[in-house]
């Protein structure tokens, strides 16, 4: 029963997942719904299929102290990053969106295209600028502050998905959201990137022994793949940007194949994140009294 399991784990969450966001949109409901609903519901299915079939046997997400605090961190970055990211960045780029229309004589996205085709466009575009944001936040002095986070950890499971800082979540406004607008993506449209890396995110940091062929590595980013990313190793660390297409690592040189590499141990060496709740959320702020790291990008 665990070997099947292995193999169908990761291919339901990701049909179930699109499945239900699309059954969502299309009767109607608001977008942050679908998305909490998809998110909660492959949440389950993910920490259900933990204990059958870890990777792990000494990471469990119930037992991990950290658990809480990680789940603090999803309801704060998406009650505070996300609404002042929608409120301030993204009227901001509508705003922009209008001139720019007005100043070319019509938007320069395609809306004309079929539906599928422009959410497959926006779902590359968004990941390519994402994969720079990500690739900023690891290796610009700075901004490491605030994705050191989602590193300081020393287990995956699916709550590991969700411990992102709120400014994190402000950078993907800025740097990936923002400019799909203002070239007049559809809210609708954008939304698919946005669920994407949320269902690829719950199964790419569970603690599940999934069995995949070894293409599908390098077509959409699996747990094999973003486990490297979260190694305690920096130079497997710095690699494997990209949240939903590795394209973009082959392209620029940064990917890391599950085949060639084993992750070990996950976290930050010497790591400086506080294991406290409030001040976890201040660290960006007060790093000069935590960082220990490097002048090689992490400083």
């Amino acid at each position: 029963m665990s070997a099947v399991l292995s193999y169908l784990l990761w291919p339901f969450v990701v049909v179930a997942g699109t499945g239900a966001t699309y059954l969502g949109l299309e009767s109607g409901y608001p977008l942050p719904a679908v998305f909490f609903a998809t998110g909660a519901g492959m949440l389950a299915c993910v920490l259900i299929a933990e204990p059958l079939i870890p990777r792990r046997l000494d990471w469990n997400a119930l037992a991990d102290r950290q658990s809480i605090n990680d789940l603090g961190h999803a309801l704060v970055a998406n009650l505070l990053g996300e609404r002042v990211g929608e409120l301030v960045f993204l009227t901001l780029a509508a705003s922009a969106a209008g001139g720019l229309s007005a100043l070319l004589g019509g938007s320069l996205w395609p809306g004309h295209w079929p539906p599928l085709v422009q959410i497959g466009l926006a779902v590359f575009i968004g990941d390519g600028l994402d994969y720079w944001t990500h690739r900023l936040l690891h290796t610009v002095p700075g901004l490491w502050r605030i994705h050191a986070l989602h590193h300081g950890i020393t287990q995956l499971h699916a709550f590991k998905a969700a411990r992102l800082h709120a400014t994190n979540l402000l950078a993907r406004f800025v740097l990936v959201y923002a400019p799909l607008v203002v070239l007049g993506a559809p809210a609708r449209v954008i939304f698919w990137h946005t669920s994407f890396i949320s269902i690829l995110g719950v199964i790419g940091h569970s603690n599940t022994r999934v069995r995949l062929p070894s293409a599908v590595h390098r077509l959409v980013m699996t747990p094999q793949v973003h486990a490297l990313h979260h190694s305690i190793d920096r130079t497997l660390s710095d690699s494997n940007y990209a949240n939903i297409l590795p394209i973009w690592d082959i392209v620029f040189g940064t990917f890391s194949a599950p085949g060639r590499h084993t992750p070990g141990e996950v976290g930050v060496r010497d790591d400086p994140i506080p294991e406290g709740f409030l001040a976890q959320l201040l660290s960006p702020f007060t790093w000069k009294h935590l960082v220990k790291e490097s002048a090689s990008g992490r400083a």
